[in-house]
C-alpha cells in the first residue's frame, strides 16, 4: 500500500501539535486606545453603521480576533456588545414586519435571534415544561374513555326530542346513540 502521494518521511507531519491554553496575552496596543476603540465599536453598533465585529474590526483597522479576544476577557464590554446586538435585532425584527421581501432579513434575525433559527433547542429544565411532564404521568395511570357504541334503537333515547340534523330512513337504522 504506501504512504499517500505527496507525503514526505515525515512520521510526525500532518498530526496536530497540543492547543495552546487560554491565556491573557499582553497587549501591544495602550489600555487608552483599546478603551477608545471599544467605545467606538459599541457607538457603531448603536447608530447602525455596523452589525457585527468584523465590520468594527475592518473600519478600526484591526484584526477581528483582536476584538473576539477583548470580548474572552472583557465581560463589561461583551454585555454591550450583546446590548447593541439586541438593539440590532429590534430593527431587523421591525423591518421584517414592514417589509415587502422578508428573506434577507429573515437569514439576519435568524443569526441575531435563536428562537426564528430552524434548529432552536427548547430548554427542557423549565418549570412549565416540568409541570406538563407531571401532569402528562397523571393522565398515564387514568382509565381510557368509554368507547363509542353503535345503537340499532329506532326511537330516540329519553330526553332527546330531535337530533340537530335529518336521516334519511336508511340512516335512521344505525343511530349512533
Amino acid at each position: 500500500m504506501g504512504r499517500p502521494k505527496g507525503s514526505r518521511n515525515n512520521p510526525g507531519a500532518g498530526k496536530p501539535g497540543p492547543k495552546p491554553a487560554l491565556f491573557k496575552a499582553k497587549s501591544v496596543y495602550s489600555p487608552g486606545q483599546i478603551a477608545e476603540w471599544k467605545a467606538q465599536v459599541v457607538t457603531m453598533f448603536d447608530e447602525g453603521v455596523i452589525e457585527t465585529l468584523t465590520e468594527g474590526a475592518r473600519i478600526l483597522a484591526l484584526r477581528p480576533s483582536v476584538l473576539y479576544g477583548w470580548m474572552t476577557f472583557d465581560h463589561e464590554w461583551t454585555a454591550q456588545i450583546r446590548q447593541a446586538k439586541e438593539a440590532i435585532a429590534d430593527r431587523i425584527e421591525k423591518n421584517l414586519l414592514d417589509s415587502t421581501n422578508p428573506n434577507a432579513q429573515m437569514f439576519l434575525l435568524k443569526g441575531y435571534r435563536p428562537q426564528f433559527r430552524d434548529n432552536f433547542k427548547l430548554n427542557v429544565t423549565s418549570e412549565a415544561l416540568e409541570k406538563l411532564l407531571e401532569e402528562l404521568k397523571s393522565l398515564a395511570g387514568r382509565p381510557e374513555p368509554a368507547q363509542i357504541v353503535e345503537s340499532t334503537a329506532k326511537e330516540l333515547p329519553p330526553g332527546i326530542s330531535s337530533l340537530p340534523f335529518s336521516l334519511n330512513e336508511q340512516e335512521k337504522e344505525g343511530v349512533c346513540v
